[in-house]
């Protein structure tokens, strides 16, 4: 088997990390959508690849996926775990069908806890998931590892339906036209901490394989990843490109950077041009742009550090 025949799906691809990642042991099964256009070309590479592919069910409390039309595929090499992938998506408590999906889809028990107990649900206050991850991270503000960063991993949020996210992530996606893929990342779930053991060992296994079958294509997705990112929520960020770190007065954190990349926000008019000047400054918790702290509390993730290893 080459590992060659990859390239009928874009490396770019989130699905492409997911698809090394059962191809290297870390995986037992991935789950996909697939939109009808590229479905022959999709089913093609699983046959290809000796991988066995199972379509559940579509389950109205999952909300919807961001592309119409897609469909929602299991893949595996297994026949046993796509039947025990449909047995967990079939369960009648999300909650339950998640924490058995994430087992299953490979992710460390410690991130499934996590992102369990983040969870929206109703009657429970709503919480950023970034921010969450930020608190419960050691060392936050100091470099964090570049392959969990999560941060253009959109499709992950549940109840996304009802709270709006589809409209959002639409104007995220033309703003952004011509740019490429916007859903980037190594590991498909959200790390319980950006420090995660569990998370990184499995992200170095995938990224391994990147790196020997895809070499171009891993040092792209290194550095589109390896930046720091001022983040206000989830579709509200500046990803920080030809950025420089330095200790200025009384120990605040100082970046100066080159321009904001993409992904490209919509952000407000008036931020844009503030971070035209191309320096922020860090203190307290407190991010300044031009001298002026920032409204809505950003944080400054920098996923510069290199244990791709």
């Amino acid at each position: 088997m080459s590992l060659g025949l990859l390239s009928l799906l874009k490396p770019e691809d989130p699905r492409c990390c997911d698809l090394l990642g059962v191809l290297a042991g870390v995986k037992p099964m991935l789950h996909a959508s697939v939109r009808e256009e590229e479905a022959p070309r999709w089913d093609a590479l699983c046959r290809r690849l000796s991988l066995r592919q199972a379509r559940p069910l579509m389950r109205p409390d999952r909300g919807t996926a961001f592309q119409d039309g897609a469909r929602i595929v299991f893949v595996s090499r297994r026949e046993g775990v796509l039947k025990a992938g449909l047995r967990a998506w079939a369960l009648p408590r999300i909650p339950d069908s998640n924490r058995a999906l994430g087992r299953l889809l490979g992710y460390p028990e410690c991130c499934v806890r996590a992102y369990l107990r983040w969870a929206p649900r109703p009657g429970k206050k709503e919480e950023d998931l970034v921010r969450a991850l930020a608190d419960r991270t050691p060392r936050a503000d100091d470099p964090l590892p570049f392959l969990l960063n999560d941060l253009f991993t959109f499709a992950s949020t549940p109840l996304r339906a009802q709270r709006g996210e589809d409209k959002l992530y639409a104007r995220l996606a033309r703003e952004n036209r011509g740019e490429g893929t916007l859903e980037r990342g190594v590991v498909s779930w959200h790390p319980c901490s950006y420090r995660c053991a569990p998370s990184l060992r499995s992200a170095r296994a995938v990224f391994s394989l990147m790196k020997r079958f895809f070499p171009g294509d891993a040092r792209a997705l290194r550095a589109f990843l390896s930046r720091p990112v001022l983040y206000f929520d989830r579709f509200a960020f500046a990803a920080l490109d030809g950025a420089r770190f330095s200790r200025g007065e009384r120990g605040a954190r100082e970046v100066r950077f080159s321009s904001v990349g993409a992904p490209r926000a919509p952000l407000p008019a008036a931020l844009r041009r503030r971070l035209a000047g191309g320096e922020l400054s860090v203190s307290r918790g407190a991010v300044r742009a031009g001298g002026r702290r920032l409204a809505g509390a950003p944080l400054l993730l920098d996923f510069s550090e290199g244990t791709d290893a």
